[in-house]
């Protein structure tokens, strides 16, 4: 969580100047500072203090560099009655009851005006009807020294500082949205706000970007993580890896997350919608997102029709947001690399095939709402270190960028599983060979078997010998010449231009099942078996469907835990294993 942030504070000699300005010298901050008192610091008084809990949403150049935002829990730990009495004159004009019901009502209220250097003004106010409520406020289309609430209430308390009331106006306006950042359910909910509105995102910076989308890690503020009951994830394990660092019982911690950013409106609501039905699947193997979000510039309002954002190359005035947890464990590629040895240890291959098992099932629930993923890659496959599955002693893969496939609409012919669609999303190396024919033409859920396939191949192949033996057998199958240089599909051209399983992919499944340690029935011979046999077979029709794979992988499984050497002979039996570092 982030701390008090170092602030240099341009001031006049009185908090009556309206042109007070907050510059951020850092954003580091420890992980206690916004829970903790903070009454009245040496040298600091109230609007040093709120300024120092303000937090930035950068470093950098990116959408969100220019919002800061004030933590609930920092507030309150700094507005209390004992603060305000000690500091401010006019505390003595107040009743108690007087002040008890500003805290209770329009403490964020206060809190502006005092960054504005003006909290005497919230008696005034708090007559008039303000509450936190009625945030945001905005100028009045007729008088610049009034501001009106989102139902149409006025507040005329600013003009009695007559000269300086635009100015004020003006600074109240800006000042507000550092308190109106949303709360986050954690349930898939859609946020729409104004561009104006902050998010409570902090430590922002840029990962990815694939082509109009891009992607940013960054941290939740737990004072923005709405606390759920506790029952609600013992009756949703899937969530999990939503919720790897709260704990519903316990106050929530500070969320890693990835932010994917839409710049098109319509790739963004298909994205969604497609979020919402996988959502619904309820399955500890495949992403739930946290949020969809929309900021947009209400053109009607002249507070809002100007974003305070430096992006000189955006003409829109719309953002969309994809909110995910991050995956602390990277992808299975990652995990492979921070493994380089392959099974190690008499845990982790049992662990290995729990989880191919339950990403199987997965991509099982997947094809029955008629949605193909279209995209798997081990890249696809995120791994959370965390796990609250029972299984789970070195963490969960799941399933992600599901949301570039399609929730298909119903075949007329519902037996037809080779009927499909044409969507195109598919990384070039697991690829099926149909995607050699017509762009638009029509792909069945059984590319995703081609897929899955390529996957459990090099499961097989860093098993049994490591991580740097996945790069020897990609530089095997890469192309020199031909149309496509440089591709390592594992399928091929033959002389006739057929289309043939690439040669060393069946000769290295050929030196997989013929290995020391897969001899007679073993599950790593039968996982071979059946990629060679079902899974990577050029004819989609030829392939085996999700609910025959789910049915032969959970019988490896089923054998592999009654028998510990029918997996794979030779795994040696030492102390219980370690996850991998970092």
């Amino acid at each position: 969580m982030p701390s008090s942030s170092q602030w240099s504070l341009e001031r006049s000699s009185q908090h009556s100047s309206s042109s007070n300005s907050l510059s951020l010298k850092s954003s580091a901050q420890s992980s206690q500072s916004s829970s903790s008192s903070t009454h009245d610091p040496a040298g600091l008084d109230l609007f040093d203090q709120l300024g120092s809990k303000v937090i930035k949403c950068g470093p950098g150049n990116h959408l969100f560099s220019q919002f800061s935002f004030l933590p609930p829990g920092a507030l309150d730990d700094v507005v209390t009655k004992d603060t305000v009495k000690a500091q401010s004159f006019w505390f003595i004009f107040l009743k108690n009851s007087h002040f008890s019901q500003i805290l209770e009502r329009a403490k964020k209220v206060f809190a502006i005006l005092v960054l504005c250097g003006h909290g005497e003004l919230i008696w005034d106010l708090f007559k008039e009807g303000l509450q936190d409520g009625d945030l945001p406020l905005t100028e009045s289309s007729k008088y610049s020294n009034i501001l009106v609430s989102p139902k149409g209430k006025e507040f005329m308390s600013f003009s009695k500082k007559k000269k300086r009331a635009k100015i004020l106006v003006r600074t109240f306006l800006e000042k507000q949205w550092l308190v109106l950042a949303p709360e986050f359910k954690m349930q898939g909910e859609h946020i729409s706000v104004k561009a104006n509105f902050p998010f409570p995102f902090y430590n922002i910076k840029q990962v990815t970007n694939y082509g109009t989308n891009t992607v940013y890690k960054g941290v939740l503020h737990s004072d923005y993580i709405v606390r759920i009951p506790s029952d609600y994830f013992s009756a949703n394990r899937c969530l999990s890896h939503v919720n790897t660092y709260s704990k519903a019982t316990n106050p929530p911690q500070d969320l890693e997350i990835a932010i994917k950013y839409f710049p098109n409106k319509v790739v963004f609501e298909k994205e969604k919608d497609n979020l919402v039905e996988i959502r619904k699947l309820n399955h500890p193997h495949l992403i739930r997102h946290i949020a969809t979000c929309h900021q947009h510039v209400d053109t009607r309002d002249q507070d809002t029709a100007t974003r305070d954002q430096d992006i000189a190359t955006q003409d829109q005035t719309d953002f969309f947001y994809v909110i995910f947890p991050w995956a602390n464990g990277g992808s299975l590629a990652n995990f492979w690399e921070q493994y380089p040895k392959g099974f190690q240890d008499s845990k982790l291959p049992i662990w290995c095939l729990q989880q191919i098992c339950g990403l199987v099932d997965a991509l099982s629930e997947l094809h029955k709402i008629n949605c193909r993923h279209g995209d798997l890659k081990p890249e696809n496959i995120l791994y959370f270190k965390e796990s609250n599955e029972p299984e789970g002693q070195y963490g969960t893969f799941v399933i992600a960028d599901v949301g570039v496939s399609k929730v298909h609409q119903v075949e007329t012919d519902l037996r037809d599983q080779n009927k499909g669609t044409n969507t195109k999303a598919t990384t070039p190396c697991y690829e099926a060979p149909e995607a050699e024919g017509a762009q638009t033409a029509p792909r069945s859920r059984r590319y995703d078997m081609w897929s899955i396939g390529c996957i459990l191949t090099e499961f097989l192949i860093w098993s049994l010998y490591g991580y740097k033996a996945l790069d020897s057998f990609r530089d095997r199958r890469r192309e020199t010449d031909g149309p496509f240089p440089q591709k390592v599909a594992y399928y091929k051209h033959t002389e006739e231009n057929l289309l043939i399983v690439h040669p060393d992919v069946t000769d290295q499944l050929e030196k997989l099942k013929s290995d020391h340690r897969c001899a007679g029935d073993t599950g790593l011979t039968a996982l071979a078996e059946l990629i060679s046999n079902n899974l990577l077979v050029i004819n989609p029709r030829g392939r085996i469907d999700e609910k025959g794979l789910k049915h032969k992988v959970k019988e490896i499984l089923q054998k592999a835990k009654e028998n510990s050497s029918y997996l794979m002979k030779g795994i040696p039996d030492t102390s219980e294993a370690r996850r991998p570092d970092g």
